[in-house]
């Protein structure tokens, strides 16, 4: 099974350490320029430009082609995709996700909203990746999100 999240979960690099996750980017706008966090932006260098600048930054969710794109690459590895995912109630992320999902039938993703996001959602997402890794169920691990 692999486990894709958003980088809504803020994991910092000892967190990830040893631990196979994929990231879906978000896009973050500030003083009208665009980044893809985690991949054109780390998170050292957004506090460093937030520090820097007086707007204030916007973000905006993953498009279902960008969760495709990671889905197809995480499926060929093995089809079991948890996908764990910023608050529905929040952001449009599990929307995306989902439409992802459909476009990449070969993977069979299951879905976990953390009704959360940052730190809470972090947790969750590494809750899930050490369980994955020690071994754990998809049920099991669900289960202990719960």
């Amino acid at each position: 099974m692999q486990i894709v999240t958003d980088r809504g979960s803020d994991l910092t690099s000892k967190q990830l350490e040893g631990l196979d996750i994929h990231f879906v980017p978000m896009r973050l706008t500030l003083d009208g320029k665009s980044y893809s966090s985690g991949e054109d932006l780390s998170a050292e260098e957004f506090y460093d430009l937030l520090e820097k600048t007086e707007g204030f930054p916007t973000t905006s969710q993953a498009t279902a082609g960008d969760f495709a794109q990671i889905y197809r690459q995480a499926a060929q590895n093995d089809p079991d995709i948890l996908s764990i995912h910023i608050s529905s109630g929040l952001s449009g992320t599990m929307d995306s996700a989902r439409a992802g999902a459909d476009m990449v039938p070969e993977a069979k993703v299951t879905f976990w909203d953390t009704k959360t996001l940052s730190c809470p959602e972090a947790w969750q997402v590494e809750a899930a990746a050490r369980a994955l890794k020690a071994g754990w169920s998809l049920d099991r691990i669900l289960k202990t999100l719960e």
